[in-house]
């Protein structure tokens, strides 16, 4: 009678042990890299070809850098040394940052440690900013204030031309 309690506690602990296996790995399925592919505005306007955008999602930290607004080309400095207003343009259609995340439920929980807002990174490591997020399989749709962009995972160092 001792021996069935015994394989009873195993299997349920066993079980226990695969489905938090499972949950682990469900956990970090942002892993890697990741390309912009569309942004889709608040009004219903699509960007299916926006400026480049590169997220990466590792062990718990992300970093990611666009160019905004999404149809307009980045323009380039005349000179070795940038003027102001060029530099301001620079500025201006640039977004990046970087720090720590969790996914719970389908909300991405990020803590920026980086982020070229200093309000987005203002009181480290208190300041927590939450989206939701849509994955199936190697497309990512990231809601940021209303605006929809989607990602496609990429691999290796397979960069788009």
């Amino acid at each position: 009678m001792f021996q069935p309690a015994i394989l009873a506690i195993t299997a349920i602990s066993f079980a226990a042990m695969l489905s938090l296996a499972s949950a682990s790995s469900d956990e970090a399925p942002l892993e890697g890299a990741w390309v912009l592919d569309s942004i889709e505005l608040p009004d219903g306007e699509v960007f299916e070809n926006p400026q480049r955008g590169l997220v990466l999602f590792a062990d718990g930290h992300f970093s990611f850098t666009m160019v905004a607004p999404p149809d307009t080309e980045r323009g380039t400095f005349t000179g070795d040394e940038p003027t102001e207003s060029e530099k301001a343009g620079a500025f201006d259609s640039y977004v990046s940052g970087a720090g720590a995340y969790t996914i719970e439920g389908d909300n991405l929980v990020t803590r920026a440690y980086l982020h070229i807002d200093p309000n987005a990174m203002s009181e480290w490591p208190n300041r927590i900013m939450e989206y939701k997020i849509g994955l199936e399989e190697d497309v990512l749709r990231w809601h940021i204030y209303g605006v929809v962009m989607r990602f496609h995972r990429i691999g290796d160092s397979s960069l788009p031309d």
